[in-house]
């Protein structure tokens, strides 16, 4: 298939439906061809969840698009830093500063107080945070504060039954 214009930076699809994100507008695939959903900036991430589109524009600011109308995402934290999914939740982090995640279709706050969010590390079902307050680990939706002060996360690994994660200061058993 081939997209409007040669600037396709992100794409995203949902129950059926299929998006492209470029450097001067969203487009939805009909069966007419592309038709602009949102013009005018670029748009670096499209995330598709639960039959809804979320975006982030080049200036790091984040959206959920209904029917090409902009809803602007957690505008009281700054521009967002990253928007993502993972295990079938939604995960807004504005500004690095703060996790949220989509429950219900309210933004909650999931890592409290936690600092500047370094990096984040998948693993299976688990997800892992790294803040200047340590290390925290999500699974299932529930978050639990692991250990303080490891450094920054590399990848983690499975030995003899148990779990160890790399960082900069050395590996941890988690």
């Amino acid at each position: 298939i081939r997209g409007p214009g040669p600037n396709i930076v992100s794409m995203a699809a949902s129950e059926g439906r299929f998006f492209i994100g470029t450097t001067n507008g969203i487009f939805e695939r009909t069966p007419e061809g592309w038709q602009p959903l949102v013009s005018g900036r670029a748009w670096w991430v499209l995330v598709a969840h639960a039959g809804r589109l979320f975006a982030q524009d080049g200036a790091k600011k984040l959206y959920e698009i209904e029917d090409g109308v902009l809803k602007p995402l957690l505008t009281e934290h700054g521009p967002g830093h990253e928007l993502f999914t993972h295990a079938g939740r939604l995960y807004a982090m504005p500004s690095g500063a703060a996790l949220f995640e989509l429950r219900e279709g309210v933004w909650e706050r999931r890592i409290q107080e936690a600092g500047h969010i370094r990096n984040r590390v998948a693993h299976g079902d688990e997800l892992h945070f790294n803040t200047e307050h340590g290390l925290y680990r999500a699974k299932g939706g529930d978050w639990r504060h692991i250990n303080d002060g490891v450094g920054w996360l590399n990848e983690f690994f499975e030995r003899g039954g148990k779990r160890f994660a790399t960082t900069w200061r050395g590996v941890y058993e988690i």
